[in-house]
Protein backbone atom coordinates (compact mmCIF):
# COMPACT_ATOMS: atom_id res chain seq x y z
CA UNK A 1 0.00 0.00 0.00
CA UNK A 2 1.13 3.43 -0.92
CA UNK A 3 0.90 6.09 1.29
CA UNK A 4 1.83 9.63 -0.46
CA UNK A 5 3.24 12.64 2.17
CA UNK A 6 0.14 14.99 0.63
CA UNK A 7 -2.42 16.19 -1.35
CA UNK A 8 0.01 17.48 -3.33
CA UNK A 9 1.03 14.63 -4.35
CA UNK A 10 -2.01 13.48 -5.96
CA UNK A 11 -4.06 16.62 -6.84
CA UNK A 12 -3.13 17.28 -10.10
CA UNK A 13 -5.61 14.77 -11.74
CA UNK A 14 -8.51 16.43 -9.84
CA UNK A 15 -10.83 19.14 -10.86
CA UNK A 16 -12.82 19.28 -6.79
CA UNK A 17 -12.04 18.61 -4.12
CA UNK A 18 -14.17 18.16 -1.01
CA UNK A 19 -12.37 18.06 2.51
CA UNK A 20 -14.16 16.86 5.82
CA UNK A 21 -13.12 19.44 8.59
CA UNK A 22 -12.60 18.16 12.01
CA UNK A 23 -9.48 15.26 11.86
CA UNK A 24 -8.36 16.76 8.32
CA UNK A 25 -7.94 20.30 8.09
CA UNK A 26 -8.98 21.51 11.57
CA UNK A 27 -7.51 19.97 14.78
CA UNK A 28 -9.59 21.03 17.26
CA UNK A 29 -8.38 24.47 18.59
CA UNK A 30 -6.91 25.55 15.07
CA UNK A 31 -5.78 24.90 11.49
CA UNK A 32 -2.87 21.78 11.17
CA UNK A 33 0.13 23.13 10.02
CA UNK A 34 -0.15 24.13 6.49
CA UNK A 35 -3.76 23.28 5.81
CA UNK A 36 -4.86 27.14 5.10
CA UNK A 37 -1.37 27.22 2.33
CA UNK A 38 -2.46 24.23 0.90
CA UNK A 39 -6.50 25.10 0.53
CA UNK A 40 -5.16 28.42 -1.30
CA UNK A 41 -2.75 26.66 -3.77
CA UNK A 42 -5.83 24.53 -4.79
CA UNK A 43 -7.97 27.37 -5.24
CA UNK A 44 -5.47 29.62 -6.77
CA UNK A 45 -4.71 26.86 -9.30
CA UNK A 46 -8.44 27.20 -10.23
CA UNK A 47 -9.89 23.99 -8.63
CA UNK A 48 -13.23 23.85 -6.57
CA UNK A 49 -12.93 23.44 -2.69
CA UNK A 50 -15.58 22.06 -0.90
CA UNK A 51 -15.53 21.95 2.86
CA UNK A 52 -18.09 19.46 3.81
CA UNK A 53 -18.78 18.79 7.49
CA UNK A 54 -21.23 16.78 10.06
CA UNK A 55 -21.55 19.59 11.96
CA UNK A 56 -25.29 19.90 12.86
CA UNK A 57 -24.87 23.85 12.44
CA UNK A 58 -26.41 26.02 9.89
CA UNK A 59 -23.61 27.12 7.67
CA UNK A 60 -23.54 30.86 7.53
CA UNK A 61 -23.12 30.42 11.77
CA UNK A 62 -20.06 27.57 10.84
CA UNK A 63 -18.61 30.38 8.19
CA UNK A 64 -18.27 32.83 10.93
CA UNK A 65 -16.61 30.92 13.24
CA UNK A 66 -13.69 29.85 10.97
CA UNK A 67 -13.58 33.50 9.41
CA UNK A 68 -12.23 33.82 12.91
CA UNK A 69 -9.53 31.87 12.17
CA UNK A 70 -8.49 33.09 9.16
CA UNK A 71 -10.45 30.92 6.59
CA UNK A 72 -11.53 33.00 3.29
CA UNK A 73 -13.85 32.18 0.69
CA UNK A 74 -12.32 32.32 -2.36
CA UNK A 75 -9.27 32.44 -1.09
CA UNK A 76 -9.42 28.67 1.01
CA UNK A 77 -12.75 27.59 -0.45
CA UNK A 78 -15.04 28.11 -2.69
CA UNK A 79 -18.17 26.79 -0.55
CA UNK A 80 -18.69 25.55 3.24
CA UNK A 81 -21.28 22.48 3.79
CA UNK A 82 -22.75 21.50 7.36
CA UNK A 83 -25.35 18.45 7.26
CA UNK A 84 -27.42 21.24 9.56
CA UNK A 85 -27.79 23.08 6.50
CA UNK A 86 -28.69 20.42 4.50
CA UNK A 87 -31.53 19.26 7.04
CA UNK A 88 -32.44 22.79 7.97
CA UNK A 89 -34.16 22.37 3.97
CA UNK A 90 -35.64 19.01 4.54
CA UNK A 91 -37.15 20.18 7.88
CA UNK A 92 -38.71 23.71 6.61
CA UNK A 93 -40.55 21.09 4.05
CA UNK A 94 -41.66 19.65 6.71
CA UNK A 95 -40.21 15.86 5.30
CA UNK A 96 -39.05 14.56 8.19
CA UNK A 97 -41.14 11.43 9.04
CA UNK A 98 -41.08 8.23 11.57
CA UNK A 99 -42.81 4.77 11.02
CA UNK A 100 -44.47 5.59 14.47
CA UNK A 101 -44.87 9.17 14.02
CA UNK A 102 -45.38 10.43 10.43
CA UNK A 103 -46.46 13.74 10.82
CA UNK A 104 -44.08 14.39 14.14
CA UNK A 105 -43.66 18.29 15.14
CA UNK A 106 -42.92 18.79 18.72
CA UNK A 107 -39.57 18.21 19.45
CA UNK A 108 -37.21 18.20 22.50
CA UNK A 109 -33.73 18.92 22.11
CA UNK A 110 -31.42 16.94 24.09
CA UNK A 111 -27.93 18.18 25.03
CA UNK A 112 -26.56 21.15 23.55
CA UNK A 113 -29.27 23.63 21.86
CA UNK A 114 -29.18 24.12 17.99
CA UNK A 115 -32.28 26.55 17.77
CA UNK A 116 -30.95 27.72 14.01
CA UNK A 117 -31.09 24.30 12.99
CA UNK A 118 -35.71 24.43 13.43
CA UNK A 119 -36.13 28.30 12.74
CA UNK A 120 -38.46 29.27 10.01
CA UNK A 121 -39.38 25.39 10.16
CA UNK A 122 -43.09 24.26 11.30
CA UNK A 123 -41.14 22.01 14.56
CA UNK A 124 -41.50 23.41 18.03
CA UNK A 125 -39.03 22.99 20.42
CA UNK A 126 -40.83 22.16 24.26
CA UNK A 127 -39.37 22.00 27.19
CA UNK A 128 -40.94 18.79 29.13
CA UNK A 129 -39.48 15.36 26.75
CA UNK A 130 -43.14 14.33 27.79
CA UNK A 131 -44.76 16.69 25.57
CA UNK A 132 -42.41 15.78 22.72
CA UNK A 133 -43.11 13.74 19.59
CA UNK A 134 -39.69 13.06 19.06
CA UNK A 135 -35.93 13.74 20.42
CA UNK A 136 -33.86 15.80 18.42
CA UNK A 137 -29.70 14.83 19.86
CA UNK A 138 -27.58 18.00 20.36
CA UNK A 139 -24.31 17.85 20.70
CA UNK A 140 -23.52 15.42 23.99
CA UNK A 141 -22.10 18.05 26.23
CA UNK A 142 -22.60 18.86 30.04
CA UNK A 143 -23.54 22.70 30.81
CA UNK A 144 -21.40 24.05 34.11
CA UNK A 145 -24.55 24.57 35.51
CA UNK A 146 -24.94 20.45 35.99
CA UNK A 147 -22.51 20.40 39.13
CA UNK A 148 -24.04 16.87 40.49
CA UNK A 149 -22.80 15.59 37.14
CA UNK A 150 -19.85 17.66 36.99
CA UNK A 151 -18.79 16.47 40.75
CA UNK A 152 -19.39 13.01 40.25
CA UNK A 153 -17.67 12.65 36.77
CA UNK A 154 -15.03 15.24 36.60
CA UNK A 155 -12.30 12.82 35.61
CA UNK A 156 -14.48 12.25 32.41
CA UNK A 157 -14.49 15.59 31.39
CA UNK A 158 -12.58 17.37 28.96
CA UNK A 159 -10.03 19.96 29.69
CA UNK A 160 -12.20 20.43 33.10
CA UNK A 161 -10.71 22.98 34.98
CA UNK A 162 -8.39 24.26 32.02
CA UNK A 163 -9.07 26.31 29.04
CA UNK A 164 -12.64 24.75 28.87
CA UNK A 165 -13.53 26.99 25.75
CA UNK A 166 -14.55 25.13 22.52
CA UNK A 167 -15.12 25.98 19.14
CA UNK A 168 -18.70 26.77 19.75
CA UNK A 169 -19.01 28.04 23.53
CA UNK A 170 -20.29 31.40 24.53
CA UNK A 171 -18.61 34.05 26.90
CA UNK A 172 -20.14 33.22 30.60
CA UNK A 173 -21.54 29.84 28.71
CA UNK A 174 -19.38 27.09 29.29
CA UNK A 175 -20.02 23.47 28.26
CA UNK A 176 -17.67 20.30 28.98
CA UNK A 177 -17.14 17.23 26.22
CA UNK A 178 -17.11 14.10 27.83
CA UNK A 179 -14.65 11.30 27.08
CA UNK A 180 -16.67 8.73 27.61
CA UNK A 181 -20.25 7.94 27.09
CA UNK A 182 -21.23 7.72 31.08
CA UNK A 183 -21.54 10.98 32.11
CA UNK A 184 -24.82 10.63 29.87
CA UNK A 185 -26.52 7.49 31.21
CA UNK A 186 -29.13 8.98 33.68
CA UNK A 187 -30.46 11.35 30.67
CA UNK A 188 -30.01 8.77 27.97
CA UNK A 189 -32.22 6.02 30.91
CA UNK A 190 -35.29 8.66 30.67
CA UNK A 191 -35.80 9.35 27.05
CA UNK A 192 -35.75 5.70 26.78
CA UNK A 193 -38.27 5.02 28.75
CA UNK A 194 -40.46 7.44 26.98
CA UNK A 195 -40.04 5.01 23.97
CA UNK A 196 -39.53 8.33 21.58
CA UNK A 197 -38.48 8.36 17.62
CA UNK A 198 -34.87 10.12 17.60
CA UNK A 199 -33.66 12.64 15.24
CA UNK A 200 -29.63 12.57 15.04
CA UNK A 201 -28.11 14.23 11.84
CA UNK A 202 -24.45 13.86 12.94
CA UNK A 203 -23.48 10.32 12.58
CA UNK A 204 -19.84 11.04 13.91
CA UNK A 205 -19.19 8.90 16.98
CA UNK A 206 -15.89 10.75 18.26
CA UNK A 207 -14.33 14.30 17.68
CA UNK A 208 -11.40 15.64 18.62
CA UNK A 209 -11.51 18.36 20.81
CA UNK A 210 -8.12 20.69 22.93
CA UNK A 211 -6.22 17.02 21.80
CA UNK A 212 -8.58 14.55 23.15
CA UNK A 213 -11.13 12.23 21.40
CA UNK A 214 -14.73 13.06 23.31
CA UNK A 215 -18.28 11.88 22.47
CA UNK A 216 -20.57 13.08 20.07
CA UNK A 217 -23.77 12.54 18.24
CA UNK A 218 -23.84 9.20 16.43
CA UNK A 219 -22.31 7.09 19.56
CA UNK A 220 -25.51 8.56 21.74
CA UNK A 221 -27.84 7.78 18.87
CA UNK A 222 -26.20 4.31 18.70
CA UNK A 223 -26.99 3.52 22.61
CA UNK A 224 -31.12 4.31 21.61
CA UNK A 225 -30.45 1.90 18.68
CA UNK A 226 -29.19 -0.88 20.98
CA UNK A 227 -32.39 -0.50 23.18
CA UNK A 228 -35.15 -0.91 20.19
CA UNK A 229 -35.74 2.90 19.54
CA UNK A 230 -36.16 4.36 16.13
CA UNK A 231 -33.61 6.48 14.95
CA UNK A 232 -33.31 8.52 11.59
CA UNK A 233 -30.35 9.70 10.84
CA UNK A 234 -28.90 12.33 7.99
CA UNK A 235 -25.34 12.89 7.43
CA UNK A 236 -22.19 11.52 5.99
CA UNK A 237 -21.86 8.44 4.61
CA UNK A 238 -25.55 8.50 3.53
CA UNK A 239 -25.51 8.97 -0.33
CA UNK A 240 -29.06 11.48 0.09
CA UNK A 241 -26.43 13.60 1.96
CA UNK A 242 -23.87 13.81 -0.68
CA UNK A 243 -26.32 13.83 -3.21
CA UNK A 244 -27.67 17.52 -1.11
CA UNK A 245 -23.91 18.50 -0.41
CA UNK A 246 -22.44 18.13 -4.05
CA UNK A 247 -25.51 18.81 -6.70
CA UNK A 248 -23.74 22.42 -7.14
CA UNK A 249 -20.72 19.89 -8.94
CA UNK A 250 -22.94 17.51 -11.37
CA UNK A 251 -21.19 19.11 -14.57
CA UNK A 252 -17.80 17.84 -13.03
CA UNK A 253 -17.19 14.23 -13.79
CA UNK A 254 -17.58 11.88 -10.55
CA UNK A 255 -13.67 10.87 -11.28
CA UNK A 256 -12.60 14.41 -10.94
CA UNK A 257 -13.92 15.09 -7.75
CA UNK A 258 -11.59 13.65 -4.72
CA UNK A 259 -13.42 13.65 -0.77
CA UNK A 260 -10.44 13.91 1.69
CA UNK A 261 -11.30 12.53 5.09
CA UNK A 262 -10.31 10.85 8.07
CA UNK A 263 -13.23 8.40 8.71
CA UNK A 264 -13.67 5.45 6.77
CA UNK A 265 -17.10 4.84 7.87
CA UNK A 266 -18.34 8.49 6.93
CA UNK A 267 -15.90 9.97 4.58
CA UNK A 268 -14.52 7.18 2.59
CA UNK A 269 -17.92 5.39 2.72
CA UNK A 270 -19.65 8.02 2.17
CA UNK A 271 -17.53 8.34 -1.02
CA UNK A 272 -17.88 4.94 -2.54
CA UNK A 273 -21.80 5.17 -1.97
CA UNK A 274 -21.58 8.37 -3.92
CA UNK A 275 -19.60 7.44 -6.66
CA UNK A 276 -16.56 9.53 -6.04
CA UNK A 277 -13.00 9.01 -5.84
CA UNK A 278 -11.30 9.01 -1.86
CA UNK A 279 -8.14 9.85 0.23
CA UNK A 280 -7.72 8.90 3.44
CA UNK A 281 -6.06 10.78 6.02
CA UNK A 282 -3.79 8.80 8.65
CA UNK A 283 -1.58 10.73 10.33
CA UNK A 284 -4.31 12.88 11.92
CA UNK A 285 -7.96 12.53 13.00
CA UNK A 286 -9.74 9.11 13.37
CA UNK A 287 -7.82 6.59 11.71
CA UNK A 288 -4.79 7.87 12.65
CA UNK A 289 -6.12 6.70 16.27
CA UNK A 290 -6.25 3.24 15.14
CA UNK A 291 -3.34 2.83 12.98
CA UNK A 292 -0.80 5.74 13.74
CA UNK A 293 2.24 3.37 15.65
CA UNK A 294 4.72 6.86 17.28
CA UNK A 295 5.09 8.38 13.84
CA UNK A 296 4.52 5.13 11.71
CA UNK A 297 1.50 3.61 10.26
CA UNK A 298 0.90 0.17 10.86
CA UNK A 299 0.14 -1.08 7.15
CA UNK A 300 -1.20 -4.44 8.56
CA UNK A 301 -3.77 -2.68 11.02
CA UNK A 302 -4.89 -0.06 7.99
CA UNK A 303 -5.62 -3.03 5.61
CA UNK A 304 -7.64 -5.08 8.49
CA UNK A 305 -9.62 -1.47 8.87
CA UNK A 306 -10.44 -0.67 5.59
CA UNK A 307 -11.73 -4.69 4.86
CA UNK A 308 -13.50 -4.25 8.39
CA UNK A 309 -15.33 -1.63 6.76
CA UNK A 310 -15.65 -3.41 2.80
CA UNK A 311 -14.43 -0.06 2.19
CA UNK A 312 -12.58 1.50 -1.29
CA UNK A 313 -10.13 3.42 -0.63
CA UNK A 314 -8.11 5.23 -3.81
CA UNK A 315 -5.50 6.86 -1.77
CA UNK A 316 -4.16 7.21 1.05
CA UNK A 317 -1.79 10.45 2.47
CA UNK A 318 -0.64 11.31 5.95
CA UNK A 319 -1.87 14.70 6.32
CA UNK A 320 -3.30 17.35 3.67
CA UNK A 321 -0.44 19.50 3.95
CA UNK A 322 3.01 17.73 3.99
Amino acid sequence: MQIYNSISDIYKDFDAFVFDANGVLWGGKDWFDGALDTLQKLISEGKIVYIFSNSTFRADFTISQYEKYNLKKDIHYTKIITNGEIVHEFLKNKLLKFASNPAPLKYYNLFYPNKALFENTPYEKVSDMNDADFIYIGIPRIHSSQTDIINKYSSMLNNFGGDTKTFFDKEGDVWYDCLEITPFNEMLKRVKALKLPVLNINPDFTAKENGAFVIRQGSIANEFLKSGIEVVQFGKPLKITFENALKDLSFISKDRILMIGDSIPNDIIGANNYGIKSALVCHTGLTANEVLNGKEVDICKLIDLIKQHNATVDFVIKKVAG
